[in-house]
């Protein structure tokens, strides 16, 4: 099945949902070694890598004194150019008439983008049923980084660099969110954008 589906697109995966299930735990942690969402590479979502035993804990005589992140973006919708593909292939499916056996899913299968001008952009909860969303795993990477490197943070403005593209834009829009929590000011999410007043603000510099 893998195999077929790689020879009509290799970024089409035509298998139930089901597939997604193990590895869509709450931390985004494999639990399953050989489920194939694991080895799709740019086309599958976030997952995060087995560990090899040793602690991310910092040593007691240690202190961090700066954090870098580097990103591309959240989980996405297809780009237009494979969105037409895959909606010709399955278009063809439509026609064969009725799947037996393995395939049998393929009678009710219906395509995850619900609307054509959802491709290239940014999963979130309200243009996504599955259960990732690129707008949610960037807010919960933000979380994870308040909690665990909360003492750098001087509440002072804080620059956050992205590039022109609205998918990068809206991944550094919600990391900021789930870093900065309550102090976080949507009043200064626009393109170089610093805000002025009390409260937190983020400085968004889009290249």
């Amino acid at each position: 099945m893998v195999s077929w589906s790689r020879i009509l697109n290799p970024s089409l995966l035509l298998v139930p949902q089901s597939v997604y299930q193990d590895v869509s735990t709450p931390q985004q942690a494999s639990v399953e070694q050989y489920n194939v969402i694991k080895y799709l590479g740019g086309s599958a979502p976030y997952i995060q890598r087995e560990g090899y035993g040793i602690s991310t804990n910092f040593p007691s005589t240690c202190s961090i004194e700066q954090v870098q992140m580097i990103s591309r973006h959240g989980e996405r919708f297809p780009s237009k150019g494979d969105g037409v593909a895959f909606e010709k292939v399955l278009t063809k499916f439509q026609k064969y008439g009725e799947f037996k056996g393995d395939l049998s899913f393929l009678n009710t299968y219906q395509y995850f983008v619900t609307d054509s001008d959802y491709y290239e952009k940014e999963t979130s909860p309200e243009n996504s049923k599955g259960p990732y969303a690129g707008t949610t795993n960037a807010f919960r990477h933000g979380v994870y980084f308040a909690n665990r490197y909360k003492d750098l943070f001087n509440g002072e403005t804080l620059p956050v660099f992205t590039s022109n593209s609205g998918r990068c834009f809206q991944t550094a829009n919600f990391f900021a969110r789930g870093l900065l929590g309550d102090d976080y000011d949507d009043g200064a999410d626009g393109a170089g954008a610093d805000g002025a007043g009390d409260g937190t603000k983020v400085k968004y510099t889009r290249y």
